[in-house]
């Protein structure tokens, strides 16, 4: 489920191991990060350091917000995935496009964005061909459409509009997990929106008002 994994500790696992931890956080960087916090309370703490307490300490850490956050949409999970250039889409795109779930992709090009989408060609969308793209949004929700045509993945609507778009694709898939793609100044907006309808935590910064009309 890319969550679970375990940890050698030391060279040849000398030190013992660590785990099976399971994070609430997907994806090998996920990993990559809670071995290399593992790694760095070990060299500090010496033989003050203790898996037990350290498997239970990764286990409570949530991931950030819109950065594989997952959210309780009327008790379906509803996962945020910010992505940002083709190397973290794809990576996305292998750590959560392979487990069934209703897709938004949410495209801006503010400048926090990049204004040049034309990155998005060179990500291979194949992965979402046999259950498609519920509806694609934001500034660019046509031009992500028109890209997904080139891989054979349909689209089932475009709206520009995100909070239109939202509330449309919470509706049509009400019970089904889901799954929003979305670009920095996209994924804004919609924690924003949906921290107002489900009470969630602040995000700490100020997300803009809903983009993409």
């Amino acid at each position: 489920d890319e969550r679970a994994f375990e940890l050698l500790l030391g060279r040849g696992a000398e030190g013992g191991t660590l785990g099976p931890v399971t994070l609430r956080q997907r994806g090998l960087a996920a990993m990559i990060n809670a071995t290399a916090a593992t790694a760095t309370a070990r060299l500090l703490l010496g033989d003050a350091f203790d898996a037990a307490t350290t498997t239970a300490a990764l286990e409570r850490v949530n991931p950030p917000f819109g950065r594989g956050e997952v959210v309780d949409a009327d008790g379906d999970p509803l996962e945020l995935v910010l992505v940002k250039n083709p190397a973290g889409f794809t990576v996305a795109l292998g750590t959560y496009g392979g487990e069934p779930a209703a897709t938004m992709i949410a495209i801006n090009d503010d400048y926090a964005d990049g204004r040049d989408v034309s990155w998005l060609y060179d990500v291979s969308f194949e992965s979402l061909r046999d259950k498609g793209v519920a509806i694609t949004s934001g500034v660019r929700g046509w031009d992500m459409a028109l890209r997904l045509q080139y891989d054979d993945v349909p689209v089932a609507s475009t709206e520009v509009d995100l909070g239109r778009a939202l509330d449309a694709f919470l509706a049509d898939h009400a019970g089904e997990p889901k799954r929003i793609f979305c670009t920095y100044t996209a994924m804004l907006a919609l924690r924003r929106m949906l921290g107002e309808r489900y009470d969630l935590p602040e995000m700490g910064v100020d997300a803009p008002e809903t983009q993409g009309a």
